[in-house]
This record gives structure tokens, C-alpha cells and sequence, in this order.
């Protein structure tokens, strides 16, 4: 974990534009979800999107509060996909 202080590193740098690409990514799915436009392969991405966070969770933990939400809207967004694939 860095000190407050210290500069972000290209690590930091990557992994917090991988967390706006997931929010942004989020978003369309949401969209698309809401259109059912195909829903199996919607499904697959969605919980890659969701293992892809949990390891950012893993490797940095003083991220976990804000990717841990985000998390859990990528799991309900794909709950939803499953839902109305039943």
C-alpha cells in the first residue's frame, strides 16, 4: 500500500484506468441488458468483468472499498441477464 504521499506508480496508473473502463464498460452493459442484446455472451463478459476486478481487489486492498461496489453492481447487472434469460 503507498503512503499518501508518494507518486503513483505506472502500476497505480493502470490499474485506475482499468477501474473507469470497468464503470464506463458498466454502463453500456447496463444498456444493453435493458435492449436483451444477447444475453448468453452479455452474461460471459459480465462475470470475466467481475473475476478481472476481484483480482485488482486482491493485489491492491486499499482499493477494495471502491472496486468492491463496483463489484457488486457488475454481479447484480449479470443477475439481472440471467434472470431474463429463465
Amino acid at each position: 500500500m503507498r503512503a499518501p504521499n508518494d507518486v503513483p506508480t505506472m502500476a497505480d496508473e493502470l490499474t485506475n484506468s482499468r477501474i473507469v473502463l470497468s464503470r464506463n464498460t458498466l454502463a453500456k452493459y447496463e444498456q444493453m441488458a435493458a435492449q436483451h442484446v444477447m444475453p448468453e455472451q452479455t452474461l460471459k463478459l459480465l462475470r470475466e468483468e467481475v473475476a478481472i476486478l476481484q483480482e485488482i481487489i486482491a493485489q491492491y486492498p486499499e482499493k477494495a472499498l471502491s472496486v468492491g461496489d463496483l463489484v457488486r453492481r457488475w454481479k447484480a447487472l449479470a443477475r439481472r441477464v440471467g434472470q431474463k434469460m429463465n
